[in-house]
């Protein structure tokens, strides 16, 4: 199974995470199949910790966030091993972020077999708190979104991996249960 995370809050540029789900839901709405299983959809606002509650190792898992890094405004981020390394996610409006997050899901022994990483780029975003979100982060959720839909519709060892920004490609191999398990 799929499990489709969008961490944010309701306030501002934060919301990106919920609004490609809020658009993937509108996109999915009439899919009655899916080359992988349906998605489950969720809504975070802000877990932290608590983000490790809907992580399993029986679970693919896509995670996108709020991103503040130098890639460019309303830039979509596939987030690589090497770059949560690099602590390119360094610090989230949730207190505890994702890769703490992730660290402690690996500790737990609780790491999905699969995890990919979106960011949004909110760098620079000052606008008003419960406005609507500007238009270079509409148009880049709905292109994340549409990005999400496809690989859902490709058969599983064949998903389309774009990236927006020259973030390194890297991987890196966690063990959980004794097993390897995989996170770009």
């Amino acid at each position: 199974m799929i499990r489709i995370i969008g961490i944010g809050s309701p306030f501002g540029a934060d919301r990106v995470g919920w609004q490609v789900i809020d658009e993937l839901e509108a996109m999915l709405s009439n899919e009655n199949e899916y080359a992988v299983g349906e998605p489950e959809l969720l809504r975070l606002d802000r877990p932290g910790p608590g983000l490790v509650n809907y992580l399993s190792p029986e679970l693919s898992v896509i995670i996108v966030d709020a991103l503040m890094s130098d890639s460019g405004y309303g830039n979509v981020v596939k987030l690589t091993s090497d770059a949560l390394e690099r602590e390119y996610l360094p610090s989230s409006s949730h207190g505890l972020g994702v890769k703490s997050a992730l660290d402690l899901a690996n500790a737990l022994n609780c790491l999905p077999k699969k995890i990919t990483l979106y960011g949004i780029e909110i760098s620079g975003d000052h606008g008003e708190q419960n406005v609507e979100l500007a238009p270079e982060l509409q148009d880049a959720c709905g292109r994340l979104a549409a990005l999400i839909k496809a690989g859902l519709r490709a058969e599983p060892d064949n998903r389309p991996v774009t990236t927006a920004t020259a973030v390194p490609d890297g991987k890196i191999m966690k063990k959980c249960r004794g097993q390897r398990r995989q996170y770009e």
